[in-house]
């Protein structure tokens, strides 16, 4: 309350934040956001559901080396 209080105040002045200013005032926003159970909640699912496609990503490219190599196999022997 206070925080905004100070904002208007400025605003009124006419004097605009410096670019430190804002990206303070940005990032004490942010921490405060993640303490929130819903956004904690919505990051956590966000990393796990990266995390997952990722990994997907990661298997196929395995598996089509695997397959690659087993068909180079195949064709030795023949």
């Amino acid at each position: 309350m206070e925080r905004t209080q100070n904002i208007r105040k400025k605003r009124l002045q006419g004097n605009q934040p410096h670019h430190n200013d804002l990206k303070k005032d940005l990032m004490h926003h942010s921490k405060e956001l993640l303490k929130h159970p819903l956004v904690k909640g919505v990051a956590i699912v966000g990393a796990v559901y990266g995390i997952l496609f990722i990994s997907k990503y990661i298997i196929k490219e395995y598996a089509e080396v695997v397959i690659a190599t087993k068909k180079l196999r195949n064709a030795h022997r023949l």
